[in-house]
């Protein structure tokens, strides 16, 4: 019984030794940690700079002088007189493929959110797209393309290239 109750306060009151012991092996737990740490931030690193160098693709030159804006359906753009936007696999480029299928027709709302959306979106959300797709082709210094892009008939859009050319 004695020795019971010395077992419950050695327990209880670890020995100096017993604390180094306990500290070393909790350093050498640390330690393994952080090497297994460093090792992972290095792989996602390397894996980092490897997705984020830019892709090399030749695009034909007549794709990128052509008065026909061209959707690179792999790069997620379109090129349009020399120049070149990306667009993301997003709600514009989709709308921007559609008015492509037939350019100076005027194409009405519900065709575009059975088209574009899949959907019944609202005509606010259709306008947001198209001012979405206007905004991001000014930017890349397609300012012709976006301005084809004609919203002037009631719930209808077209892609008005015989304006611009």
């Amino acid at each position: 019984m004695v020795n019971q109750k010395r077992a419950s306060v050695m327990k209880l009151h670890p020995t100096p030794q017993r604390i180094q012991d306990t500290l070393r092996k909790m350093a050498a737990a640390h330690a393994a940690a952080m090497a297994a740490s460093e090792e992972a931030m290095s792989l996602l690193a390397a894996e980092f700079a490897e997705i984020s160098q830019p892709t090399t693709r030749s695009v034909p030159e007549q794709s990128l002088s052509s008065d026909t804006p061209i959707i690179d359906r792999p790069m997620l753009s379109v090129a349009y007189q020399g120049r070149s936007c990306f667009l993301g696999n997003t709600l514009p480029l989709r709308l921007l493929e559609r008015l492509l299928r037939r350019p100076n027709h005027y194409v009405h709302y519900n065709q575009l959110q059975d088209d574009v959306w899949h959907s019944d979106p609202s005509p606010e959300s259709v306008r947001s797209v198209v001012k979405e797709l206007r905004r991001k082709l000014r930017g890349a210094g397609m300012q012709k393309l976006a301005k084809a892009i004609d919203g002037r008939v009631a719930k209808h859009y077209c892609l008005n290239l015989a304006a611009i050319s």
